[in-house]
């Protein structure tokens, strides 16, 4: 199973700089909107390229999350000029019909941080 962006970080801590594993929560928390360019930053002053590869971020992987990319300043898809669906009807076609537009919504929380933790 994957882990999360944050048990990622809770790895990176770990091994680089164990004095700041009790702020990880708060660390995360403030990165939240810009967690690419967060962890791409930490790759570099820790010289260790590529330790935060997170498929969540991959538009092509089966771990992609939209709602973490969305709201991640620094992320781009690999087409921005690629026109957007304007209904889930719309959407379904890509997924298949064995997903209903029902599982589409079907979320569980309206907070962000409860939904990519």
């Amino acid at each position: 199973m994957p882990q999360s962006a944050k048990d990622r970080l809770i790895e990176f801590y770990r091994q680089y700089d164990p004095s700041q594993l009790p702020r990880v929560n708060d660390i995360y928390n403030s990165n939240l909107s810009s967690l690419k360019s967060f962890f791409s930053s930490l790759e570099n002053d820790f010289k260790c390229p590529r330790y935060f590869e997170l498929a969540e971020y991959d538009f092509y992987s089966k771990e992609f999350s939209p709602l973490l990319a969305l709201y991640d300043d620094n992320v781009v898809p690999p087409n921005p000029m690629a026109r957007p669906f304007d209904n889930l009807h719309k959407a379904q076609i890509l997924l298949g019909p064995d997903v209903g537009a029902f599982e589409l919504v079907r979320v569980g929380s309206n907070n962000l941080k409860d939904i990519i933790q």
